[in-house]
This record gives structure tokens, C-alpha cells and sequence, in this order.
């Protein structure tokens, strides 16, 4: 036998290198097996080009009169009109553009500053860390929609009242990212990795953007899509009473708030805002889960 020979494929000793980007198949193949979150992402997908896309090239706008008048749903009107003449499929078309908008800027704002300042606390220990979740604390214990609503009333004026919504809300819901980050950089910061960056003199911005946060993306990524729900349902209670997106502009929660009196005798103005806001939460909170699973090692069963 030629001991020059290459060894059998398995064979013991064997030093076999991982494919590059096998790591990023086998989570995609996780994903896949979570039959609802495949599903929601697809329905995800359609929201946000219909309402991005759609509303662009759908023949009214939503800030257009037309001359029909409390029309029911029709050809024409596939949502019906108000009692104004406003078409409601192009009005809620707007109002998921902006719902999203803000929905995904309070969760990145959110994410980003609290994995920072989680990443900080639990890195640096001691007085820091504790400050600054005594600092986080403070933060949670105020009643978020109550201030939120104070807030916003104050400042979301105007065309772009929208994003000064979206950083109120995120201004209030960093510190739960700040938490989770901050327990899971207690564990991170005691692996050979980090030490190994100290003892060759490594900053600590370094160690966080380089190792900390890296391995902590997976928990950081499920929190930020769990965010996106949690804002959609948030900006619209704050429409609802009336402190979110301002006319002329709008959001779904605003329709809703709008059109709660006709949901007796005009009910399409009420039900189809309202079916779009369950139907993003309900496709963002199952995505966050098929995330889960597929950022998951130790999930071997196979999800329904």
C-alpha cells in the first residue's frame, strides 16, 4: 500500500475544512424547517413591497379626494372610501409604509445603543456596571405608553413626525436590549478570546465591536426582530390616542383611531387597518422565532 496515498475520506486524523459559508447554510436550513416562520417571512416580504412599491404605482393617493363617497369595497375602491372620498387601500398602503418605517427604525436605534451599553456594563463590571443598569432600571420603571405619549405629543409635528415617534419609542426601549446584552457579556467576557485581546493590549471599543458583540449577534438579532413587533403595536396605541404619526400623514394606528366610530356602519375602514397590524406582529413575532431556532446549536428537533 502506498503510504504516500491520500487518506480514505473520514479516515481517523483527518483535518477536513468546513466549506466557507456553511455555517450561514445550515441556519438558513434551520430556518426553512420552521414551517410559520418561512410562511411569515414570505408575508413579510409581500407587506413591505406592496406597501413600498404599491402605493406608488396604485392610481390614487393617499392624500386625493375622489368623488365616491362611503363606497364599500369594489373593483375600484378594493378597500372602499371614507366619508370624505379618501380611498382606503391607498391610505392604508401609506399607513403600512410609515407603521414599518418606525417599526424598524426604534428597532435598530434601540439595538444598536443598547448592545453598546449593555456590551460596556457587563465588560467593564464593578462601579461601571453598576451605574449604568442602575441608570437602565430607571429607565424601566417608568410606564413607557404614558411617557411615550408625552413625549411624542410634544415633539412629532409636521411631515416627519413619523421619525421623532420612532425615537421616542426607542428612547424607551433600549434598556431591554441593554439587559439581555449585558448578561450575555458576563459569560463572553471570561472565554479564551477576550482574554487573549487584553493580554495583547487590545481597547476595549476593540473588544466589543471585535469579539463581544460578534458572538453575541445571534441574541442581539432575535431581541431587534422581537422590537419590530413590539414598536408596531406601540406606535399604534400611541395613534390611537392620538400622539402618534399626525395628519395630514398616517399610520395604521391613526385609521384605526380614525374610523372606530364606523365600525358598525361602514366597517371596512375599521377591519382592514386592523388586519394589517395583526398581520405584520404576527409575521415579524414568528420570524423571531424561526431566528431563534436557527440561531440555536442545541436545537435538533424539528419545528412544526
Amino acid at each position: 500500500m502506498d503510504i504516500l496515498a491520500p487518506a480514505p475520506a473520514g479516515a481517523p486524523g483527518e483535518v477536513r475544512q468546513e466549506a466557507p459559508g456553511a455555517p450561514y447554510r445550515l441556519m438558513a436550513r434551520r430556518f426553512l424547517r420552521h414551517r410559520l416562520a418561512t410562511v411569515s417571512l414570505v408575508v413579510f416580504t409581500c407587506l413591505v413591497l406592496l406597501a413600498f412599491v404599491g402605493g406608488s404605482l396604485w392610481h390614487y393617493g393617499y392624500d386625493v379626494f375622489t368623488p365616491d363617497n362611503s363606497v364599500p369595497p369594489s373593483l375600484e375602491h378594493p378597500f372602499g372610501t371614507d366619508a370624505t372620498g379618501y380611498d382606503l387601500f391607498a391610505q392604508v398602503l401609506r399607513g403600512t409604509q410609515r407603521s414599518i418605517e418606525i417599526a424598524l427604525l426604534v428597532a435598530g436605534v434601540s439595538g444598536a445603543f443598547g448592545s453598546v451599553w449593555g456590551a460596556v456594563a457587563g465588560l467593564y463590571g464593578g462601579r461601571t456596571d453598576t451605574v449604568m443598569m442602575r441608570i437602565v432600571d430607571l429607565v424601566l420603571i417608568f410606564p413607557a405608553i404614558a411617557v411615550a405619549a408625552v413625549l411624542a405629543g410634544n415633539v412629532a409635528h409636521g411631515e416627519q413626525s413619523w421619525a421623532l415617534v420612532g425615537l421616542v419609542l426607542a428612547a424607551l426601549t433600549w434598556p431591554y436590549v441593554a439587559r439581555l446584552v449585558r448578561g450575555l457579556v458576563l459569560s463572553l467576557r471570561e472565554r479564551e478570546y477576550v482574554a487573549a485581546a487584553r493580554s495583547f493590549g487590545a481597547s476595549i471599543p476593540h473588544i466589543i465591536f471585535r469579539h463581544i458583540l460578534p458572538n453575541a449577534m445571534g441574541t442581539i438579532i432575535v431581541t431587534v426582530t422581537v422590537n419590530v413587533a413590539v414598536a408596531i403595536l406601540a406606535e399604534t396605541a400611541l395613534s390611537f390616542i392620538g400622539f402618534g404619526v399626525q395628519p395630514p400623514d398616517t399610520s395604521l394606528g391613526l385609521l384605526v383611531s380614525q374610523n372606530q366610530t364606523a365600525i358598525t356602519t361602514r366597517p371596512w375602514l375599521f377591519y382592514f387597518p386592523g388586519l394589517f397590524i395583526v398581520l405584520i406582529a404576527l409575521s415579524v413575532n414568528f420570524i423571531g422565532d424561526g431566528l431563534r431556532d436557527a440561531l440555536d446549536t442545541t436545537q435538533s428537533g424539528r419545528r412544526a
